[in-house]
């Protein structure tokens, strides 16, 4: 099994339960993110919303990265960057940075 890191995570991105008050303790709504991409060219198969100049920071403005390894939640307007090492970036799984990509990717199996 190929695991996959989220690099960027906005802690809006996820629902806080009633109490929460940290991203690490958030609700992983994966039926809220889909890969950004829906097509070949990054430049017009990525949502408009998630080039904005307010997200670009989050993917490196670099919105090639963002077609191939992003997760996009259209209904907070949030992106988060999955790249293969996660393992090496968080290994103890504690940064919920990281936890949409899992949980994203452990249900597409």
């Amino acid at each position: 099994m190929r695991r996959v890191a989220a690099v960027v995570l906005l802690a809006t991105a996820c629902q806080l339960p009633p109490g929460a008050s940290v991203a690490g303790e958030a609700v992983i709504k994966v039926e809220n993110w889909k890969p950004c991409a829906t097509g070949p060219d990054y430049d017009t198969d990525v949502p408009s919303w998630a080039k904005s100049k307010a997200l670009r920071p989050y993917y490196d403005d670099n919105i090639r990265r963002l077609a191939i390894h992003g997760l996009c939640n259209a209904k907070f307007r949030r992106v988060v960057v999955c790249d293969p090492e996660m393992d090496d970036l968080d290994p103890d799984g504690k940064n919920p940075a990281y936890a949409v990509c899992r949980k994203y990717f452990s249900q597409q199996k």
